[in-house]
């Protein structure tokens, strides 16, 4: 194999593996988000259990409803579902990048906020 055909061989599997690694990194943010809006659904019923309300104002209209479980553990996974799906046409745009991104630090914040909670409730 000449020096030639070696570094076409490096470049597509470059290439090759960035394209993929882009694919793993979009669907684990995807993941993880879906992740922590589930440990907040959960989270936030057993806050709500103590007596405690829900911060965020549309949520708190439909806390007490079927709605509230159904949103947070069906319709935002499959928002997240669908985001996956359609990946290629807003992969490489930047601001829905930085929303997601955004969205996983929210997220990952209010988690930490509730274990706080639920260890100062016992």
């Amino acid at each position: 194999m000449c020096k030639v055909d070696f570094i076409c061989i490096i470049l597509w599997w470059y290439v090759f593996l960035e394209e993929k690694m882009k694919n793993i990194s979009v669907g684990l943010l995807l993941l993880n988000i879906a992740l922590l809006s589930i440990i907040d659904c959960l989270y936030t019923i057993s806050a709500v259990s103590y007596g405690l309300g829900e911060v965020n104002p549309i949520m708190d209209a439909i806390i007490q409803t079927p709605l509230f479980p159904l949103i947070k553990l069906f319709i935002i996974p499959i928002a997240l579902l669908w985001l996956w799906t359609i990946r290629d046409k807003w992969q490489h745009n930047g601001l829905i990048n930085l929303g997601l991104w955004t969205l996983f630090v929210f997220y990952g914040a209010l988690t930490v906020w509730h274990i706080m909670v639920q260890v100062r409730l016992g």
